[in-house]
């Protein structure tokens, strides 16, 4: 047990160990099988890591009875991380293979903390469809306590229930985990590496797109801000008519903005 998270985990490496490293973290209340098209397509010349958290995909079996935490879901990553060195045959002192960290949605709270806190373990970023809380604040109270309380009692039944159970778990730590990055954000800085930031839109012509759109826009300033001076490398990118899901949609753009990170680097 670690972070409050069940360990060890069921990890799939596909492709081989010895070419360049992808993690594909997916989102909120998404299986590892979500990204099937794209690890597919980028085994071919990748090591390929997936994993699934409590309650989700083939973690089915482990029944996650508390809402997440950053620390916990950092410890994921790097158990899954660290594994890709292990079937590399690398001693387990050795540093971890430096990777491209790939997350949609949710997922991009621990992985840009991560990043930031271990940066030697980090070759590039691919943020796809982010979440984004530009003012993040723990929020609790009768709606969060819901939420938690209902998943944590469907988190234990058979079947769908269980992953929505799952899922309205790391609904309920949603707002946690935003404000402890912030805290992270204020004390380690962002790590000098390619970051692609993809933004969906299925037809960016209503306002609530546009508004979307606009603080993913934002979001890629404040880090290329950040970066400044220090060699920006941060490029922003429309992946249109294409929903939230931009691996079932547009597969081919996460798998092209990976690519542009690994080659000839």
């Amino acid at each position: 047990m670690i972070g409050g998270v069940c360990l060890p985990l069921v990890i799939t490496i596909a492709g081989s160990p010895s070419a360049p490293a992808v993690m594909l973290c997916p989102g909120l209340g998404m299986a590892a099988s979500s990204w099937r098209r794209v690890e597919r397509d980028l085994a071919a010349d990748h090591a390929v890591v997936t994993y699934d958290r409590p309650g989700l995909g083939r973690q089915r079996h482990r029944r996650p009875l508390h809402p997440p935490t950053l620390d916990g879901e950092m410890a994921r990553l790097g158990l899954a991380l660290r594994a890709v060195d292990a079937v590399a045959g690398h001693a387990p002192a050795e540093h971890v293979v430096p990777a491209v960290l790939v997350a949609h949605s949710m997922a991009a709270f621990w992985v840009e903390a991560w990043a930031r806190i271990y940066p030697e373990t980090v070759r590039g970023l691919v943020f796809v469809d982010a979440s984004i809380e530009e003012t993040p604040a723990p929020r609790s109270g009768v709606w969060t306590s819901l939420r938690a309380g209902v998943g944590a009692l469907a988190a234990v039944m058979p079947g769908p229930m269980r992953t929505g159970g799952a899922a309205l778990l790391e609904d309920a730590a949603y707002h946690g985990m935003a404000a402890d990055l912030e805290v992270i954000r204020g004390n380690h800085p962002l790590p000098c590496v390619p970051i692609v930031l993809l933004a969906a839109t299925v037809t960016g012509a209503t306002r609530w797109e546009r508004r979307r759109l606009g603080r993913q826009k934002a979001w890629a300033r404040r880090l290329e801000t950040e970066q400044l001076g220090r060699g920006s490398q941060v490029r922003y990118e429309v992946v249109r008519r294409s929903g939230h899901r931009v691996m079932r949609d547009a597969p081919e753009r996460i798998c092209s903005a990976v690519r542009s990170l690994t080659t000839d680097r």
